[in-house]
């Protein structure tokens, strides 16, 4: 009923006139109105985008070429046209290389196996030398690395194995791969005929393997990781890893202007050489924060820290009391970020406090959290720097933050992981002496900002912000901005850190 051939229907025109008569809808507006009419509320969005002056959506919009096209494209926007603002623009080079990045778990094959039988599809035994191969791969890594480990290997490593398995040249097994990928999209068509959702996991699959031999270089790193999923069950994943956002990124310098904000911009070198921004169109604006710096206390806790040589039982003891003692010293609600999950769950077997403690698992909703901070007005939250507690999520009530101190435990660097070191060696080839700056201090300096971001959503907000790692008053201090290099006060002495935070209440509660 949308569409009547290639050119929007009579009732689509109509709904589209009456939107354009009310003025800017939110999705919610559009569906209702779209579900009235039994008109598909994603394909009159799209017609509405030939009369928008504004358009919001994700990056997706901008940095996929399929979707930009789908969108953009079908509504006559040339890109060349287009004025962009990309919000929180920190995360958009991690967001900028996961558009090339893909992984494939053994699960999503064992499902493809079903779906070719159901649908009676001749695979040339195809999936099964693929499910095979994987378990295998994770084997390997399982019994030399563990879980959640990424081991990179060459992609021949794969493409060889499959066709020694199958005995087939390379040639013919490309040709089954375009072959399978066609009869999933049958599958896709067959589907949605039947009143269902147009899923196949044998195209998944496929498209899969063909991003797996077309994207190479040093570019992209390919590996193998076995985890468990919730079901208690191990399960093997292939990997894809573009190591280059600008590869996605590089589309921002064929618009006619764009904007990238973002509270965290803290070093605008980084963010026009990783995404391969024009540096002849770059300027740069910084404002002054909106938030009080007396609002504000900052303090480092030179006794402890996580660097890794230091890690240890007694290491890990002392952090538990200073935590204990600090959250105590605060009072209300305390968010505490680590810079992994095991380091995480090593420290909080060993807190021990009166107050509710919520610990983020790899299942924790983000809803779940803020219903726990608003059912207990004194407790804390442990969470993981980037883990999803940690990055764009309002811990506000009316506006005003619920938080009362954010404590950031260690320095949040990478982890040293073989992904972590190709991407190191991807950036010296590039950017040379700035390749460790690039791979590790700065998304550490992000990581941290996006935490410590947390406490301080209004002007009126008021809190502690300690970061327990003696690290961050050295050398680490000159890369802050700097008033935080101003405002950060350390101290070896725990009875000192406790003084401040007392200091600091005391002359909350006589403004007040």
């Amino acid at each position: 009923r949308t569409y009547d051939g290639r050119k929007p229907s009579w009732q689509a025109y109509n709904v589209i006139g009456k939107i354009k008569r009310v003025g800017p809808a939110l999705p919610d507006e559009v569906y209702e109105v779209c579900r009235e009419e039994e008109l598909c509320p994603y394909e009159v969005t799209r017609i509405l985008t030939r009369y928008a002056d504004i358009v919001i959506g994700n990056y997706n919009y901008i940095l996929v070429e399929a979707i930009r096209g789908s969108i953009l494209g079908r509504a006559g926007i040339r890109i060349r046209e287009v004025n962009c603002v990309f919000d929180e623009a920190h995360s958009l080079p991690y967001y900028s290389a996961g558009i090339f990045s893909d992984e494939l778990s053994s699960r999503s094959v064992h499902i493809a196996k079903k779906e070719a039988k159901t649908f009676e599809i001749d695979d040339y035994g195809f999936l099964d030398a693929l499910y095979t191969t994987m378990i295998e791969l994770g084997k390997k890594v399982f019994k030399n690395y563990g879980l959640d480990v990424e081991h990179i290997i060459e992609g021949e490593t794969l493409i060889e194995a499959l066709a020694k398995r199958l005995d087939l040249n390379h040639e013919r097994l490309l040709e089954i791969i375009q072959e399978l990928a066609d009869r999933g999209e049958v599958v896709r068509l067959k589907r949605s005929e039947m009143g269902k959702s147009p899923v196949s996991y044998l195209s998944r699959c496929m498209e899969f393997l063909a991003s797996w031999v077309s994207l190479t270089g040093s570019s992209y790193a390919k590996y193998v990781k076995v985890e468990v999923d919730r079901d208690g069950k191990k399960r093997v994943r292939l990997g894809i890893r573009c190591l280059d956002p600008s590869l996605a990124a590089s589309i921002i310098n064929d618009s006619r202007s764009a904007i990238l904000m973002s509270g965290t911009l803290w070093n605008m070198d980084y963010y026009m050489d990783v995404l391969g921004l024009d540096r002849s169109r770059c300027r740069s604006l910084e404002l002054p924060s909106p938030f009080p710096s007396e609002n504000r206390l900052i303090l480092v806790d030179e006794a402890v820290t996580t660097k890794f040589e230091k890690r240890n039982e007694i290491q890990w003891k002392r952090i538990a009391t200073h935590l204990n003692q600090i959250i105590q010293k605060v009072g209300g609600r305390v968010a505490v970020y680590f810079p992994s999950y095991e380091v995480m769950q090593d420290i909080a077997k060993l807190v021990e406090l009166d107050a509710p403690v919520l610990v983020e698992e790899k299942r924790t909703r983000i809803v779940d959290v803020l219903e726990f901070l608003q059912k207990n007005g004194k407790c804390a939250v442990f969470g993981v720097a980037r883990g999803k507690i940690s990055e764009g999520v309002d811990m506000t009530t009316e506006g005003r933050s619920m938080l009362s101190a954010v404590i950031i435990v260690g320095l949040p660097y990478p982890k040293k992981t073989e992904l972590q070191k190709a991407l190191y060696r991807y950036f010296k080839e590039k950017f040379g002496d700035k390749a460790l700056e690039y791979a590790n201090t700065i998304p550490c300096l992000n990581a941290l900002a996006q935490s410590a971001g947390r406490l301080q959503r209004s002007p009126e907000d008021r809190g502690v912000i300690v970061i327990m790692d003696r690290r961050a008053a050295g050398g680490f201090k000159r890369k802050l901005p700097e008033d935080w290099q101003r405002d950060m006060k350390a101290h070896f002495q725990i009875e000192k850190i406790l003084a401040r935070i007392d200091e600091f209440i005391t002359q909350g509660k006589q403004h007040n």
